[in-house]
């Protein structure tokens, strides 16, 4: 069994972090001049998967969390816990 510590992203997630997370994706997307059309691509999800996500409609799979970090270079932390400007290293 999973320690909870080591689950990113739960169901049971503060709202603090959901807000963090959903405003974080638009950012990490305009940040890198992409369309929500051209991030799904790069997550291999479709665009309204995508648009539900950033819009807090739905929740991502931890597949899906996984390449966000891979892709773009941010931990968990960040892409949870911090609001990411442009100026996030």
């Amino acid at each position: 069994m999973k320690n909870v510590a080591q689950i990113p992203f739960s169901r049971n997630a503060d709202h603090r972090t959901l807000t963090y997370f959903f405003q974080n994706l638009k950012t990490i997307r305009k940040i890198h001049r992409l369309r929500q059309k051209e991030i799904a691509e790069l997550l291999d999800i479709n665009r309204p998967a995508y648009s539900a996500y950033e819009a807090g409609r739905a929740l991502p799979k931890l597949t899906v969390l996984r390449k966000l970090k891979e892709h773009f270079g941010y931990t968990y932390e960040q892409l949870l816990d911090d609001l990411i400007t442009e100026d996030t290293p």
